[in-house]
């Protein structure tokens, strides 16, 4: 709208008043009688100051002069000057009025009207009046039967309030709807709109687009090919190709519903939004201006520089940077996945809970969890797996052979040591370890990723191969992803058993195995050591059971199998005939053998479940 249109329309604004004046002065002789009853077939002249009849090539020429008031048809027609032919065709001119009822009034410098077609046409400082809209224009065409103006030239429809301008359009008076095209522009008190056609229902100020549109609204910018925007509700709808931006963001989709009062946007079908390096996508997007707040459903993604979030239901918080997850969904955060039933996160914060059928994965360290539900903290990189349903269980990739730990509680963090960033477990309480090559239990335990180090405490036991470990705590060392040692520590006891039939045991105060390709191949037995070893032959037949008492022992393995045997200070010795020996006899202090607590398979993880007589 420029200030040249601004000034026209003001400018004609006052002739309209002026020209109202002169309608409500002009007299209507009282003999006219009732105008309904007057034939519509025909133009009658109610007023004029002077009068000229002719008649030429048999038609009559009236011509009117002064205050010239004109009825036809429910219309009165006022002007300075009118020639009327055969009294159903007239050309008036200066001061044109066209009145219609009580609501539409047409101004003009010029009319041309057809009584037989009820066509007017009117000419220079045009405007039409209908309640309280006004269309200025240069040229219009008006169908007093139909109630239908159209004009083909540069015009403005205005409120005052909203200015609607064009280069084509058609005004469909009764129904109050207008069509326009050609370069139309649409300027409101906050907005401005710009199209090549569309459709306006005055009444209602409602804006239906049909074509390619472009609205700025202060910092906003809306762009679509179909749609209607309610002006005074300030509520719109955009389709095909709907866009819309901001200076904060971007959001397209199939539909784009905008509430501007309670600063709503709705996004449905393919609705995407981004902000700065944040960018969320789903079947729909709700977003709340005011609160910043995103609702997204139906194959729900968000992405940022730090996370990606994958649901079909999710709501984010975007000034808070947290939200909460209320379907099954995927969460990427670097080198880590979580999957859970639902999620709620605070990136500030860095605080968050998963529940239901949790899956944690650190994708460097090669290792999860699974879970009911887990606690996170971001700030302190801390981790705690519960459970209700099921225990949560940790599994860990060690060098192509996954370890699988279960226990009541998981507590994972990471701490900065000796300049390096590195991780701690603690799993409590009952629990159960399997691996390939290795199972154990114990009421606790503690993992140390520096020295790759696990430890177990209360009651522990470890089963490999053929051996079985028990100790007051039991260290399990691991180098290059491979088994390298295993400590035992106050009251070591192993019992070793290739058949089950007879048990070779090893008992002192700290024992150390040691391995090689996961295969146990030195064994040093340190404080009070005490042996019962049954000897084969070279055909792996038993041929004697050897019991002996050492300070100290060095076993040496192969195959599982012990090859030697070499014993250090006060060493008290006995080899005893297989045939002559009493093996129930042959039992040290504090033997057990708990085969049946051996874990078979990761399945095996659960405490067994009481039994009720």
């Amino acid at each position: 709208m420029n200030i040249f249109t601004c000034a026209t329309i003001c400018c004609m604004s006052t002739v309209i008043s002026l020209a109202q004046d002169v309608i409500n002065n002009i007299p209507i002789e009282e003999n006219t009688g009732d105008f309904k009853s007057l034939d519509t077939n025909i133009i009658h002249l109610v007023h004029a100051d002077t009068s000229l009849w002719e008649i030429f090539d048999d038609s009559t020429i009236q011509t009117y002069n002064g205050q010239v008031i004109i009825y036809h048809d429910s219309a009165f027609m006022y002007c300075d000057s009118a020639y009327i032919r055969d009294s159903v065709f007239m050309r008036a001119y200066e001061n044109i009025i066209i009145q219609q009822g009580d609501s539409l009034q047409i101004f003009a410098d010029t009319l041309i009207y057809s009584a037989n077609l009820r066509q007017a046409e009117l000419f220079g400082k045009v405007v039409l009046v209908n309640g309280g809209q006004k269309l200025f224009t240069d040229y219009l065409q008006y169908d007093l039967e139909q109630k239908v103006a159209r004009y083909f030239t540069k015009s403005t429809l205005t409120d005052n309030e909203t200015f609607l301008t064009s280069y084509q359009g058609i005004f469909y008076v009764e129904e109050e709807l207008a069509f326009f095209k050609d370069s139309v522009q649409v300027v409101g008190p906050d907005f401005e709109l710009r199209t090549d056609s569309l459709e306006y229902q005055t009444e209602f100020k409602t804006v239906y687009f049909l074509g390619p549109t472009l609205i700025n609204q202060k910092d906003k910018r809306i762009y679509c090919e179909s749609g209607f925007y309610d002006i005074p509700n300030e509520l719109s709808t955009f389709s095909q190709q709907a866009q819309f931006s901001d200076q904060d963001g971007f959001a397209e989709a199939d539909v784009i519903q905008y509430n501007r009062k309670d600063g709503i946007v709705e996004m449905q079908g393919n609705a995407y939004y981004r902000e700065g390096n944040r960018t969320a996508s789903g079947d729909y997007i709700l977003y709340d201006e005011t609160n910043e707040w995103l609702t997204i459903k139906g194959e729900g993604i968000i992405i940022d520089s730090t996370k990606t979030v994958y649901s079909d239901d999710m709501f984010y918080d975007v000034a808070k940077d947290s939200f909460a997850v209320m379907d099954r969904s995927i969460f990427y955060n670097e080198d880590q996945k979580l999957v859970a039933d639902q999620l709620r996160y605070n990136n500030q914060s860095g605080v968050g809970v998963a529940w239901g059928d949790v899956v944690w994965v650190d994708t460097t360290n090669e290792l999860g969890i699974l879970c009911d539900s887990l606690l996170y903290d971001n700030s302190s990189n801390e981790f705690v797996g519960l459970g209700i349903h099921r225990r949560p269980m940790l599994w860990n990739l060690i060098d192509g052979d996954s370890m699988f730990i279960k226990a009541d509680t998981l507590f994972m963090s990471e701490i900065i040591k000796q300049g390096d960033t590195i991780m701690q477990m603690q799993a409590y309480h009952d629990v159960r370890i399997f691996k390939s090559d290795l199972q154990g239990l114990g009421d606790s335990l503690v993992y140390n990723e520096l020295d790759s180090a696990f430890t177990l405490f209360g009651e522990p036991i470890l089963w490999a191969d053929t051996s079985q470990f028990t100790a007051d705590t039991i260290d399990i060392i691991l180098k290059e992803s491979k088994l390298h040692s295993i400590t035992l520590n106050q009251k070591a006891f192993i019992v070793n058993s290739p058949d089950e039939l007879f048990f070779n045991q090893i008992k002192g105060r700290n024992i150390n195995a040691y391995f090689k390709e996961d295969n146990l191949y030195l064994m040093h037995v340190h404080g009070n050591a005490e042996t019962i070893y049954y000897i084969l032959d070279d055909l792996d037949a038993y041929i004697g059971v050897n019991k002996s008492t050492c300070s100290q022992i060095k076993i040496f393995f192969g195959n599982n199998q012990v090859k030697r045997i070499v014993s250090y200070k006060e060493v008290d010795s006995t080899l005893h005939p297989m045939k002559e020996v009493d093996h129930s006899t042959m039992i040290l202090e504090g033997y057990k053998w708990q085969d049946e607590k051996r874990p078979k398979s990761k399945y095996d993880l659960d405490p067994p479940k009481m039994v009720l007589k």
